[in-house]
């Protein structure tokens, strides 16, 4: 819905099974069990479960607020590009399974790439209306107030990961508002005061309703915000800021292994007069390095193979 007190404008697309984890393999609503939070740190899945304050609940699906947190965060690491497709060669934590690519996000629970593709159609829809809206009321965003969030989905879902993904409008966080069950707050202020079915009546009056299947170019439209976040960047500022402070965050194994190789010369030859066994030093460093930062196996280009090479030439650290 947009509009203020002298107009409406209002449309609605079946996104409900998704945002409740209905269209992936392990979704489920947000009760005791789900995951309903992701962040990716040092190459390393890390999840909060509803319920699990006592430690004692394993998770046992991923909820809608999980999915976005998710899908934003293997974006902003560059596991999946901006269409959505899993980059296997960037971890070893990308598998196959049941003849398409998946991550492991928790112990036993697998996400595919269906479930990208069915979200990202969903995320697509979501933004979709609010454009076709704000060009149908003749407004840009910059002119919104307020940008609101109803529902439980509204509530608990990340405003940030939202926006990483495209499925909310990068605007101004102040703007941005999660309205909580805003349906049932106005059922009971109804229940408590029968006034206020005037100012229904007045509402509805006020109110226009777009069917978004009956606008002309709503599958052509649909397209741009098929990508991650979107495939007019300009629109997505601050994910665009989000992606190079990651890539920041990251460093290049192999110019770490230099830069180390080089001190420890400097550091021996200056205490005691000669260099001796600092490759050994260097190679176990890079077994901890990249097995910290998710680099294991033979699939990484450079890094991988060098963590093998390492841990084939270490021997005993002294």
């Amino acid at each position: 819905m947009i509009g203020n007190k002298d107009f409406l404008l209002c449309g609605a697309v079946a996104a409900g099974p998704a945002l409740e984890g209905g269209v992936v393999h392990t979704g489920m609503r947000a009760d005791a069990g789900a995951v309903d939070s992701v962040r990716i740190r040092g190459g390393k899945i890390h999840v909060h479960v509803i319920g699990n304050s006592s430690g004692k609940i394993s998770p046992k699906g991923i909820c809608g607020s999980g999915i976005v947190d998710l899908i934003a965060e293997l974006f902003l690491e560059g596991w999946i590009d901006i269409r959505g497709k899993f980059s296997p060669e960037k971890t070893n934590l990308i598998q196959k399974r049941e003849g398409q690519l998946c991550i492991e996000y928790a112990p036993g629970l697998y996400f595919y790439q269906k479930d990208i593709d069915e979200f990202i159609l969903t995320k697509a829809a979501a933004h979709i209306m609010v454009e076709i809206m704000l060009r149908e009321s003749g407004l840009e965003l910059n002119q919104a107030d307020r940008f609101y969030a109803a529902g439980s989905f509204g509530k608990y879902v990340s405003v940030e990961s939202a926006i990483t993904i495209g499925m909310y409008p990068d605007m101004e966080r102040e703007k941005m508002i999660n309205a909580g069950n805003s349906s049932l707050e106005g059922a009971q202020k109804l229940l408590l005061n029968k006034e206020l079915l005037a100012d229904i009546d007045q509402i509805l009056e006020e109110m226009t309703y777009i069917q978004f299947a009956e606008v002309d170019d709503f599958l052509e439209q649909m397209v741009a915000p098929q990508a991650l976040p979107h495939t007019d960047y300009k629109k997505y500022a601050t994910v665009m800021e989000k992606l190079k402070t990651r890539s920041k965050m990251k460093f290049d194994v192999l110019g770490l292994l230099a830069a180390c190789s080089y001190a420890l010369d400097c550091v021996e030859a200056e205490l005691i007069k000669v260099t001796n066994n600092h490759s050994k030093r260097v190679a176990y460093m890079a077994v901890c390095t990249a097995e910290k930062n998710g680099y294991t196996g033979s699939k990484p280009a450079g890094s991988g193979r060098v963590c093998i090479a390492a841990r084939q030439c270490s021997g005993t650290i002294y």
